[in-house]
């Protein structure tokens, strides 16, 4: 006979199976030129909050044409004073952006840094920015369903982490297990009353 707990976790996983589905098709039909215009605005709120501009190392992660763009800030790291790192989606590694970092596209079509660190290695990390396909208003994160997130930041010692979503991505509820991570706060194209 099956657990309840097996049949909860089994429950949970089909509802985040149908909102994976249903989300990518929502973010997938927002013009691309709307698409850059939300990341704009949500790079413009990232980069003029307190929690950015104090924050001496931060993970970034390599945006997807679906995701906000956070490529203006990695094509240009030298400008500002802060260690940048890029995940590495295959492994629980991350890499730190640097002249000799080259990154490359995997078979996911996530880019990823080739000079990797071990997260046992890792000291602490300021600021994690966590991408997602869908957030609600509590910070719970439903993302693309490798659990990379949830397993390297319970191996490192962190600071913060902020979602950044565009508002069509905001919904009601993501269904939670007891591991999942959430997020601090969200920043988003549009500013949502509650």
């Amino acid at each position: 006979m099956r657990s309840h707990r097996h049949y909860v976790t089994t429950s949970i996983n089909q509802k985040k199976l149908e909102l994976r589905q249903k989300l990518k098709l929502v973010v997938r039909s927002i013009p691309k030129l709307e698409r850059a215009r939300k990341s704009a605005l949500i790079l413009e709120k990232l980069r003029s909050s307190t929690i950015f501009k104090n924050a001496k190392s931060i993970l970034l992660f390599a945006s997807t044409e679906w995701e906000p763009d956070l490529w203006p800030i990695i094509n240009n790291f030298q400008d500002y004073d802060k260690t940048f790192y890029l995940p590495a989606v295959s492994e629980l590694r991350i890499g730190k952006l640097t002249t000799k970092q080259k990154l490359v596209k995997t078979k996911l079509g996530i880019f990823e840094p080739t000079i990797l660190i071990p997260a046992e290695k890792i000291e602490r990390i300021d600021l994690i920015l966590l991408p997602a396909l869908a957030f609600d208003m509590r910070g719970n994160r439903l993302g693309h369903g490798s659990g990379w997130y949830d397993k390297f930041m319970a191996m490192v010692d962190y600071k913060a982490c902020i979602g950044l979503a565009f508002k069509e991505q905001i919904i009601k509820k993501v269904p939670t297990k007891e591991l999942d991570i959430k997020a601090d706060k969200i920043f988003l194209d549009k500013i949502l009353r509650h």
